[in-house]
C-alpha cells in the first residue's frame, strides 16, 4: 500500500505515513493543521521501541463505510500487530494492539507526543478539544488491558503485564478507542 494514508473519521483524521524504516500515525482535528496525537517511533536498533515497530501496512473496506488498517512489524525478538478500524458513522477509531513476547520485556506500550493539545486525563480517559472548542476527542483504554499515563513527554497507553506470568513465549494485547465529537448528523435520522 502506498503511503501516505489519510482517512476522515467524523471530525478526526488520521494518517499513516512511513517514518524511516517503520510506519507511523498521526491523528488531527480535521479543522486544525497540526496533529495532536502523533506516534513516537523508534529506530531500528530499539529491542523496545516507544511505540510498536509497524514496518508492513494493508487495508480493508468493510461494511458501512468502515475502513480496517492491519499493521505488522518486529523489533528485537518481538514481533508487533495492530487493527485501527475507522468508523466514520460513529466517528470512533479502534486500535487493538499485541506484541508476541519471547523473552522478559523492556518498555511496552504505545507512546504519543500529544504537545499540541490540552489533555484532561485519568488512568483510563483523556479529552482533548480543539482551540474553539467546536470539536473533541475522547480518548478511552480498555481498563482490563492496560491504562493511561500523561506526561510532559505525551500519553502513553501501558499494557497490563501479569507479573506471575515469566513463561515465554506470551502475547500482550491492548485495546484503546479515539471517539469524535460532535459525531457526524445522519440526514435520515428524526
Amino acid at each position: 500500500m502506498s503511503l501516505p494514508l489519510l482517512l476522515t473519521c467524523g471530525p478526526l483524521e488520521i494518517s499513516f505515513s512511513r517514518q524511516h524504516d517503520r510506519i507511523a500515525h498521526a491523528i488531527r482535528f480535521r479543522d486544525q493543521a497540526d496533529c495532536f496525537m502523533q506516534s513516537v517511533e523508534g529506530n531500528d536498533l530499539d529491542d523496545w521501541p516507544a511505540s510498536p515497530a509497524f514496518r508492513d501496512l494493508h487495508r480493508e473496506s468493510r461494511p458501512g463505510d468502515r475502513q480496517v488498517i492491519l499493521l505488522v512489524g518486529m523489533a528485537g525478538t518481538s514481533h508487533w500487530s495492530a487493527s485501527f478500524e475507522i468508523d466514520p458513522r460513529q466517528a470512533t477509531i479502534a486500535a487493538d494492539v499485541a506484541c508476541r513476547l519471547h523473552q522478559s520485556p523492556g518498555p511496552l506500550g504505545s507512546r504519543y507526543d500529544a504537545s499540541s493539545a490540552a489533555w484532561s486525563v485519568t488512568q483510563q480517559l483523556a479529552v482533548a478539544k480543539n482551540p474553539d472548542h467546536t470539536a473533541m476527542a475522547v480518548l478511552n483504554v480498555d481498563h482490563v488491558s492496560g491504562k493511561l499515563l500523561h506526561s510532559a513527554r505525551g500519553l502513553q497507553i501501558v499494557p497490563a503485564l501479569d507479573p506471575a506470568n515469566d513463561r515465554y513465549p506470551q502475547t500482550v494485547q491492548w485495546r484503546y478507542r479515539l471517539t469524535g465529537w460532535p459525531a457526524p448528523q445522519n440526514p435520515s435520522a428524526g
